[in-house]
């Protein structure tokens, strides 16, 4: 990874141990050198993706990271949420919803989600090799990629495909029907999880099963589609 510094002169927060010098440039690193005086966007994904090019990290380093600078933060006293007025408390109350502690950063769900987000992209394949898994050619996958029959992703170096889609003789059987009945917007995350916990509606022989088993035991990929679409739909 290189050099260290200590990490308060990256997060301002007393302790926090050390990490990669953002301005020491990974080896083989192509993106621009943005150094540390560019703004970070405002808000969404696009932060994690600017902090991880800013550090010359990864993006499972960069949790780590998070996970331990939050482990040395000062707590509230009694652990209660402090982002909520008077009056956002009461209604929240009133509505059930109302967490009053949070779980230790490592044990989040938001956690759980980024460290699967980073499990399927270094896992995920390129479009030459699903093209030769699947035998056909690269022009055709992009086409499927396009048309949402297959679930991709866009990197710095071109289309990705989860590998969580496929079998080592190729794709999951009825893949195609599944996918298309998902929202255009879904994350890999999210289908990973449909497509791998067993789901109330897929039953084989008194058993519950996933939907990819389901698929893998010939079972109709319109049941499937069916589910996927129910599990999406606005009430």
């Amino acid at each position: 990874m290189g050099e260290v510094v200590d990490r308060r002169s990256l997060m301002g927060v007393p302790g926090a141990g050390a990490v990669a010098n953002p301005r020491r440039r990974r080896a083989g690193s192509t993106g621009p050198d943005r150094g540390t005086g560019d703004p970070l966007p405002a808000a969404g994904p696009e932060v994690v993706t600017a902090l991880v090019d800013r550090l010359h990290t990864s993006s499972a380093e960069l949790l780590l990271l998070l996970t331990e600078v939050a482990a040395g933060l000062p707590a509230d006293p009694d652990g209660q949420v402090r982002s909520v007025t008077p009056a956002e408390e009461g209604e929240l109350r009133a509505a059930g919803s109302l967490q009053v502690s949070m779980p230790p950063l490592a044990d989040r769900a938001s956690t759980a989600a980024v460290r699967a987000d980073t499990t399927i992209r270094a896992g995920a394949r390129t479009v030459g090799e699903v093209a030769e898994l699947l035998g056909v050619s690269p022009g055709r996958v992009r086409q499927r990629l396009a048309a949402r029959t297959l679930l991709g992703f866009h990197t710095t170096d071109g289309w990705r495909i989860p590998a969580f889609l496929f079998d080592p003789a190729g794709e999951l059987p009825g893949l195609s029907t599944v996918l298309t009945a998902l929202p255009a917007d879904v994350h890999p995350v999210a289908v990973e999880a449909f497509l791998t916990r067993p789901h109330h509606e897929l039953v084989v022989d008194g058993d519950v099963v996933s939907p990819r088993e389901w698929l893998r035991g010939g079972g109709d990929p319109q049941t499937v589609a069916a589910a996927a679409g129910a599990a999406y739909r606005l009430p």
